[in-house]
């Protein structure tokens, strides 16, 4: 599977199609504006996939690499959810 073929699939589960203005007709990265998690999620998969690997292959690493994403991500949220919690304690006293 080709790097703009994945990309297709992936920017039809992306919300408005928005992935679409981060890459080119060949599935290269270009740059866009507006969406640093579009350009993000592009960059990524370029980075990572090999241009003609199996299809299958592709689409696990794919997947993969956008789990790791989501965890660190999650990781992310979960300081800033203590600093909220952290702030808001503080203000009770």
């Amino acid at each position: 599977m080709k790097i703009k073929e994945l990309l297709d699939i992936v920017n039809s589960g992306y919300p408005d199609n928005g992935l679409s203005e981060y890459y080119d007709d060949q599935g290269k990265p270009k740059k866009g504006h507006g969406d640093g998690l579009a350009q993000f999620v592009v960059i990524e998969i370029c980075e990572t996939l090999e241009e003609d690997g199996e299809n299958d292959d592709q689409l696990w690493e794919a997947r993969r690499v956008m789990t790791a994403a989501i965890e660190e991500l999650h990781g992310v949220c979960e300081v800033l959810r203590k600093e909220e919690r952290r702030i808001h304690a503080q203000r009770k006293d």
